[in-house]
């Protein structure tokens, strides 16, 4: 009993300490990209929680399902660009096409058809999924509207929506993968149409969990109410990803060299994100070697200030093969040097 309560109290001083610095989503770090997909892990849906500060979320017992891929591409080369001409991102999951039109440090959803175009929906007042920067507390709502076709039958869509970032804490899932501090957001969206003679409603509750140095969620449970003129019925989805790189972090808030970078995923057969902490203002510069030493290519070099920052990066565009190579980085001062492996 003692070492249990030594335990819970130990997890809550770290809560504690992590609760000073609340995840910021920001639109270079968290908006959905072109050509960085979207790998997780389907699993059974269990029970959100509720929200809160400090809250600590354990689904360390998720069963997994299944490997799912959300492809993220742009709308410009898709079979759809006729379509959805205002889009500029299409996001291929589970044999549905969603059409964002992502920009000024917001995403607007603009579109939507299933893999064979029998349905297809589009938004003249587009549904907003994300405006940036976002965290703890913050919240946005609004209405949406378009046309709905279904084969030869088409009707009116409207809805609203309305998305709050009610939760922060840590996260706790399968295989020991624990991440301290994580923003929980809450998205909210019903819609209705009328098709031969039935009117369709839907309401639809999606949480998902962000950590600061990954693009997309850890953690995403969606709950969707569906109902035909009287009846109705309850669908659920889960994912999570567990198989990300976790920067270092220290509890007492002492960053030393090792754990100013961080480079994932790596090995990579394309893309790479870089985080990176400047502690003071200064110089920023990373170079790409060989194995041999020599200099490949300067990929940044810019006087920063301090603060925490992401960084993507296509190795093919820069005309690397199959093969192992050198990071060198300065941060201010902090040298360190990676190896990054490029894989087919």
């Amino acid at each position: 009993m003692q070492k249990i309560t030594f335990l819970f109290s130990f997890l809550v001083a770290v809560m504690n300490i992590y609760a000073q610095y609340p995840v910021v989503l920001s639109f270079e770090s968290h908006a959905i990209k072109s050509e960085s997909n979207n790998n997780m892990e389907l699993c059974k849906y269990v029970d959100p929680d509720e929200g809160g500060a400090n809250k600590i979320w354990d689904y360390s017992v998720i069963e997994s399902t299944n490997e799912f891929t959300g492809f993220v591409k742009s709308s410009y080369h898709s079979v759809n660009s006729r379509i959805f001409p205002r889009a500029n991102t299409e996001l291929d999951e589970f044999n549905n096409r969603f059409y964002y039109r992502i920009e000024d440090k917001r995403i607007e959803q603009v579109g939507y058809s299933s893999q064979d175009n029998l349905v297809v929906t589009q938004f003249d007042k587009p549904l907003v999924k994300m405006v940036y920067p976002f965290t703890m507390g913050d919240h946005f709502e609004g209405a949406f509207s378009g046309s709905y076709k279904m084969g030869h039958l088409s009707s009116v869509i409207k809805g609203n929506y309305e998305v709050l970032a009610d939760g922060s804490g840590m996260l706790i899932l399968p295989d020991n993968f624990v991440v301290e501090n994580t923003l929980r957001v809450r998205a909210m969206k019903n819609y209705s149409y009328e098709i031969s003679g039935s009117r369709h409603l839907f309401e639809i509750v999606t949480y998902r969990w962000y950590c600061e140095w990954h693009r997309y969620p850890l953690l995403v449970l969606t709950q969707i109410k569906s109902t035909v003129n009287e009846s109705s019925s309850v669908a659920y989805q889960a994912a999570f990803n567990n198989k990300i790189s976790i920067p270092a972090n220290t509890i007492d808030g002492e960053v030393h060299a090792d754990q100013l970078l961080e480079i994932y995923p790596n090995p990579t057969d394309k893309y790479i994100s870089i985080t990176y902490t400047v502690i003071n203002e200064g110089r920023v510069w990373f170079s790409l070697f060989d194995l041999s030493g020599k200099e490949i290519k300067v990929l940044y070099d810019q006087n920063m200030a301090a603060g925490t920052y992401h960084l993507e990066l296509n190795l093919l565009d820069i005309g690397l093969t199959e093969g192992a190579y050198l990071m060198k980085t300065d941060i201010a001062g902090q040298t360190q040097t990676q190896q990054v492996m490029l894989v087919k």
